[in-house]
């Protein structure tokens, strides 16, 4: 029976009877093929209760029923099966998937099927597409959300872009009148790079992800224009002046930089001081604030802010013990003399005996260097026991000047007598001077640690000398009258006295004896030069008489 070319539709015959048939069959095709609507595809047996109307897309070997129809359309009618060859360029519609296929004379290919190679090349929505933008889209805003486990997918959304090779690039570009400003993606390589630019043409980049260990890389950025600042300051952040070197800018210039080893506060190179050019860390400045360092302390208790130096001779992060004579630590004074830092002075402590658990025995050394040298000398030692020495102190046959307050923990005052440190003078009282000759002079061995102790001494009895004339003998405060509490955060602290501690005499002022005896000695003169004028008259007298 002769059929129309595209859909196969029977022709009506002349003379044909039951002609109703035929165009009833006619119509039940058109009704079918027309806006052609599949329930699903690659059928391969008829489902349970298939549903009058329905139609099925076929796979390659389907069962049953549709065995040998393997490509086509299988249409339920009248309780039995219809079975239409789809031909080039036909249209439908998949019920289940909610995807568009069209027949290509071969196979069904989908127009909008992620599955399916895409028959489009040009996809454009609200705006034309051409060769260099094949898809191309015109909004203001666009929605992708993920299909639902309800809708047969998963909940997730994922977007995979990708490139043929590490050398091309996949990115995603911003653009402002059409000409590029920003960049994120993989450009040239396989680096996550961000990048930005102002003209279009010339490139920065910001951030880079390496693409092999997922390391974080800032751009170098300068004092002016940190890699890394925070939103409104723009000149302050960080920055990498080179290679294995990181910096701290604030208000367009560097106040910090760390190279290898080294932490450099104020100066971006060493500045190679005489005793330790490599010095961690490191200070320079052009003022008094710049060039400083300070510690505080805020607390509700009497410990303050501390600096510790720590000397041990086991390798990094153990412990062996030092030996005596080992320095614990030392502060160096450096000059410049035009070419280089030369050493002007240094205080240094040292282990001054055994040390063990508990006990750490030190000293406290001051040096400092004599013109025409760069090498300091030991001017001022305190030891262990407290004694103080002047290793290289002057030495005077002219007098004392010197003496140690003990009513003030031993202060060094300097000693005078000229008349410019004294008011109200005025002749010595006989009687004050004739006190003396009530001290009766003794002979004693010494209980001092630092005397020796076989030999005998010959002096005063400071206590006898104060009940005479106090102001005879030097008053302070003896060991026993002091305590040393342990402070907050620290193993000692500072001495201070008992309550209620009480001066006591300390040393015979022998110097102030001396004026004393002056004036006896004096009264004694002319005693006995009275009496040997008058002894001179009386042998004149005994001679007349004779």
């Amino acid at each position: 029976m002769p059929t129309t070319l595209r859909l196969a539709l029977p022709f009506l015959a002349a003379g044909q009877a039951q002609k109703h048939v035929t165009h009833n069959d006619a119509l039940m095709d058109l009704d079918a093929l027309v806006q052609l609507r599949v329930a699903a595809r690659n059928m391969l047996s008829p489902p349970p209760a298939p549903a009058e109307g329905g139609i099925w897309l076929l796979g390659a070997s389907p069962l049953g029923d549709w065995a040998g129809q393997g490509g086509h359309l299988a249409e339920r009618r009248d309780s039995g099966w219809v079975f239409h060859v789809p031909r080039s360029g036909w249209v439908a519609w998949v019920e289940d998937e909610q995807v568009l296929l069209i027949y290509d004379g071969s196979a069904w290919r989908g127009v909008l099927d992620g599955g399916a190679p895409a028959l489009l090349t040009r996809f454009g929505l609200g705006t034309t597409p051409d060769a260099a933008n094949p898809f191309a889209a015109k909004l203001n805003k666009a929605l992708w959300t993920a299909r639902g486990s309800g809708e047969g997918g998963d909940g997730g959304l994922r977007i995979t872009l990708n490139k043929e090779a590490a050398g091309g690039v996949l990115s995603l570009l911003f653009q402002s009148g059409y000409s590029g400003r920003a960049e994120i993606g993989l450009v040239g390589d396989n680096d996550l790079q961000f990048r930005v630019s102002a003209d279009g043409t010339v490139w920065q980049e910001g951030l880079r992800i390496d693409g092999a260990t997922g390391a974080l890389r800032l751009r170098a950025g300068s004092a002016a224009a940190p890699a890394l600042s925070p939103a409104g300051d723009s000149n302050t952040g960080l920055v990498f002046p080179a290679a294995d070197t990181v910096a701290i800018s604030t208000g367009g210039s560097e106040n910090l930089r760390v190279a290898p080893g080294q932490v450099l506060i104020g100066t971006q190179s060493s500045l190679d001081p005489s005793q330790a050019v490599a010095a961690r860390f490191q200070i320079a400045g052009t003022t008094a604030g710049s060039a400083a360092m300070a510690l505080g302390r805020y607390s509700a208790n009497s410990a303050s802010a501390s600096f510790n130096f720590v000397k041990s001779r086991a390798a990094l992060g153990g412990h062996v013990a030092i030996v005596s004579g080992d320095q614990l630590g030392a502060i160096h004074f450096d000059g410049d003399t035009g070419t280089a830092f030369e050493l002007g002075a240094r205080i240094f402590a040292s282990a001054d005996g055994t040390p063990a658990a508990g006990s750490m025995p030190s000293r406290l050394s001051f040096a400092t260097s004599p013109s025409g040298s760069a090498t300091p000398v030991e001017r001022l030692r305190i030891a262990a026991d407290g004694r103080t020495s002047f290793p290289t102190a002057g030495t005077t046959a002219a007098a004392a000047n010197a003496v140690l307050d003990s009513a003030t923990g031993n202060s060094l005052l300097r000693s005078t007598s000229s008349r410019r440190y004294k008011r109200d003078i005025e002749l010595l009282d006989p009687a004050a001077a004739d006190r003396v000759l009530d001290l009766t002079p003794v002979r004693y061995r010494s209980a001092a640690p630092q005397d020796r102790a076989e030999w005998s001494w010959y002096g005063l009895l400071a206590e006898d000398v104060a009940a005479v004339d106090p102001r005879l003998v030097h008053w302070g405060y003896q060991e026993d009258q002091y305590d040393t509490p342990a402070k907050d955060g620290a193993d000692a602290g500072e001495r201070c006295l008992h309550p209620g501690a009480q001066l006591r005499p300390d040393a015979v002022q022998y110097d102030r004896l001396s004026v004393l005896l002056i004036d006896v000695v004096r009264r004694q003169r002319t005693t006995i030069a009275g009496l040997t004028a008058r002894v001179d008259a009386l042998e004149t007298q005994a001679g007349r008489g004779a």
